[in-house]
């Protein structure tokens, strides 16, 4: 899903009108755009403000009378099965206003409780990896390289911290722009005669990200250092090659 597309949706999104296909497609577009994002925060403060501006309020007593005199029919009152009062109409109208403004007003609250999880995920997950890089600096083997914009991203730059020992490393990138919805970032660890894939990752809005990088499948048995390292642009999920654009890079050894 585009953004043009994702923008079609959002307004349904917020009233909770989207069939479930699509609103997966919209959840998955709006992860990785925070333009949309946005328009989706607006869109369901507006959706909120549609629900509480029909407030549920008790009817009055001369409603209920109403109400009890139209369904008690008196010996010789004339019927009317097949025209319903005009009052009651408007009664019918107003209660499917109400209840679709509870059904808004819940779908609103139920978003602003899934934004939080979310935030709150994302707050763990940004403490994980700082706990995981202090780990990794705290090894007395630990290794550091810095790492500068290269092609597309020449104003990114970026460091990779590594223990040998422990096998693992971190990656953190700062000024790479924002990928197009199917792609990914993806390191690189380059030995003399092979690359060997690092994992991929994704940036925020600021181009900030971050990637622990285990060691690949074998690799305790090589004897040899990597020479440098790098990061490119490539499909999500990654891939075995690298085929986009060189975007951070390390000095070679």
């Amino acid at each position: 899903m585009d953004c043009a597309a994702a923008r079609e949706d959002i307004d349904a999104y917020a009233l909770g009108a989207l069939d479930a296909e699509d609103a997966r497609a919209l959840e998955a577009h709006l992860r990785l755009c925070d333009d949309c994002a946005a328009l989706l925060d607006r869109a369901l403060d507006t959706a909120g403000a549609i629900a509480l501006s029909a407030p549920l309020v008790a009817g009055g007593g001369a409603l209920r009378a109403r109400v009890l005199a139209s369904a008690a029919v008196g010996e010789g009152a004339p019927r009317r099965p097949r025209s319903a009062p005009r009052w009651w109409a408007a009664a019918a109208a107003a209660l499917i206003v109400l209840s679709a403004g509870a059904l808004t007003w819940s779908a609103y609250l139920q978003r602003r409780v899934d934004d939080l999880e979310r935030a709150n995920d994302r707050v763990q997950a940004s403490a994980a990896a700082q706990d995981q890089l202090v780990e990794i600096a705290v090894q007395p083997d630990a290794e550091r390289v810095a790492m500068q914009g290269a092609g597309p991203a020449a104003n990114a730059s970026g460091g990779y911290l590594w223990s040998p020992g422990r096998e693992v490393g971190a990656l953190v990138a700062d000024g790479l722009p924002p990928l197009a919805e199917g792609q990914a970032y993806q390191m690189w660890i380059v030995y003399k005669d092979r690359w060997v894939s690092g994992g991929t990752f994704t940036v925020d809005a600021s181009g900030h990200g971050r990637l622990v990088v285990k060691a690949d499948e074998g690799s305790a048995a090589d004897a040899s250092a990597p020479l440098w390292f790098c990061v490119t642009v490539e499909p999500s999920g990654g891939g075995a090659t690298h085929t986009g654009p060189m975007v951070l890079r390390s000095p070679k050894t």
